[in-house]
């Protein structure tokens, strides 16, 4: 079963990046690398959004590729990775929003973000 773990490992290693050299792209610890590839899920984790984001570009890869698997778009960068896109109905786009208030707080705000891609969850 591929997972979002096995797919940072895999485009990781596709790039010609090692766990040490990836970390300090990102200047974080080899030992969250570490926890991001682990092949045992109970003791994986996983970057959140934003850095996530950060990987995916690092990487040459989308977010929704590192999450899902599917809509992986192939650069002269990576052409090594070939899992095939699947249906993404899967999946549900969620919108993020913040909340923007004024020094008052009399008037409210909802900001949409604006990523690159949408975040998706998986309907199970």
């Amino acid at each position: 079963m591929h997972t979002i773990h096995s797919r940072i490992r895999q485009a990781r290693t596709n790039k010609g990046l090692t766990q040490a050299e990836l970390a300090e792209k990102l200047n974080i610890s080899i030992t969250a690398i570490q926890l991001w590839e682990n092949k045992d899920e109970t003791k994986a984790t996983a970057p959140k959004r934003k850095r996530l984001e950060e990987v995916a570009k690092i990487l040459g890869v989308t977010v929704t590729w590192l999450y899902t698997g599917e809509n992986f778009i192939q650069t002269d960068e990576n052409p090594k990775l070939t899992e095939n896109p699947g249906p993404s109905d899967g999946y549900k786009k969620v919108l993020i929003y913040y909340i923007d208030l004024s020094k008052n707080h009399e008037n409210i705000n909802w900001v949409l973000s604006e990523f690159e891609e949408p975040l998706l969850i998986n309907n199970n």
